[in-house]
Parts: structure tokens; C-alpha cells; sequence
């Protein structure tokens, strides 16, 4: 019963030097490691942190468009981003839901100087959530004539933002990296959050030990 399912399904076309063009199922890049999250050897951890690292979503239908550039001793990177999505999805405690994002778009921009790199990314969409275990609830409302308390539990094309911000510093032989995200509901049948994460660590030959 094995059932592929693909992150990454896109062309893409190197306009310029420096830029470069991307159309199909792309990665949503709301972190500093989303790229290679499931590449487990790419970070210290087992897994990320989970605190930090929770969108049930991790990639979208659309196209981007990723400017590389250097201004002096800084690199520089920004990627515009723009789709759609949809997916069965769980938001923890076996809470199921539908969930439909639309005009899902972003920017995220990334800079770095020798060992320094520094991330912000802000991304945004009109959110639509059928949450399986509130559909009888929320039928019952309508039928006793509470449609406004049934709408309080309805979640159809409410905007949801979602900041990150992170940095990272990397020498060699120590690092240290954080990040901090904040998520935002205009229907509070999600909840609004902010999480955040400081990891340190020493390299000594074969071996990396590490605090988060």
C-alpha cells in the first residue's frame, strides 16, 4: 500500500546569472532548513523542533522566482513565491481536517556574510479548514438558528499569515542557530502562536555535541 508522494515536481529557467524561474510543486519556504528537513544528516538533530517546525503544509502548486545577488562582502537572496494547496491534514490531538489554501504566496530573503546568515521570510494566504469533528456541531447551530456562532466555528477563506525570522552563525569547529515564527488566524478556530528555538553546538572530530 505504498503511496509516493512528491515535495518537489518543477522546471525551471535560469533567466539570468542571477535569476532564476521555477513553475510545479515547489517547496514552501517558511524555514531556514526547509529545503532539506527530511535530510536528517543535513542538521545536528534527530528531527527539527517540532515547537518551531509545525506547518502540517510543506509545499504548494505555483510558480517562484529566486533573485541571488551580492552587495559587497554580503550575499543575498530573495524568492517570490505564489500558488495554491490542498491537503487532508492534522493539526495534533487527531484533530483532522480539508484544508484548501488559496492565493498562498510569500517572500523570503536571506543574507550572508562569511560564517553569518541572516533569514526573514513573510508568507500570507486565504485559508479554508473543514475540521472533521466540528462538521455535526457546527450543522447543529444552523439548524437551531445559531448561524453566528456556527460561523465563529467555520473556517472559509480567512487570511493566515505566518513571519519568520533566523540566524545562524557557523564557523567550523561551534555554531549556533535560532528561530523565531509567528503564526496568525483572522478565524480563531486555529490559534494564533509564536515558538521559537536556540541551538549551540561544538564540533570535535567525528562527533558534534549540541544543546537546543
Amino acid at each position: 500500500d505504498y503511496d509516493a508522494e512528491f515535495e518537489w515536481a518543477y522546471v525551471s529557467y535560469q533567466a539570468t546569472e542571477d535569476l532564476q524561474i521555477r513553475m510545479g510543486r515547489i517547496r514552501a519556504p517558511f524555514y531556514m532548513l526547509s529545503d532539506y528537513l527530511e535530510v536528517g544528516y543535513a542538521y545536528p538533530w534527530l528531527s527539527p523542533p517540532r515547537e518551531v517546525y509545525s506547518l502540517p503544509i510543506t509545499s504548494l502548486e505555483g510558480a517562484d522566482v529566486i533573485y541571488s545577488f551580492t552587495t559587497g562582502d554580503w550575499d543575498q537572496s530573495i524568492q517570490v513565491y505564489f500558488g495554491a494547496h490542498a491537503s487532508d491534514v492534522s493539526f495534533g490531538g487527531g484533530v483532522e481536517s480539508e484544508l484548501e489554501l488559496d492565493s498562498f504566496g510569500g517572500v523570503a530573503w536571506t543574507i550572508g556574510y562569511e560564517d553569518l546568515t541572516l533569514r526573514a521570510g513573510y508568507h500570507r494566504a486565504d485559508l479554508t479548514a473543514e475540521i472533521a469533528d466540528l462538521v455535526p456541531l457546527i450543522g447543529a447551530l444552523e439548524s437551531v438558528g445559531l448561524q453566528e456562532t456556527a460561523d465563529d466555528l467555520t473556517t472559509d477563506q480567512k487570511e493566515a499569515e505566518f513571519l519568520s525570522l533566523g540566524v545562524s552563525y557557523d564557523p567550523g569547529s561551534w555554531f549556533v542557530r535560532a528561530e523565531y515564527t509567528e503564526t496568525e488566524f483572522e478565524k480563531q478556530v486555529l490559534q494564533d502562536n509564536s515558538t521559537w528555538y536556540v541551538l549551540g553546538g561544538v564540533r570535535m572530530g567525528e562527533f558534534t555535541f549540541h544543546l537546543t
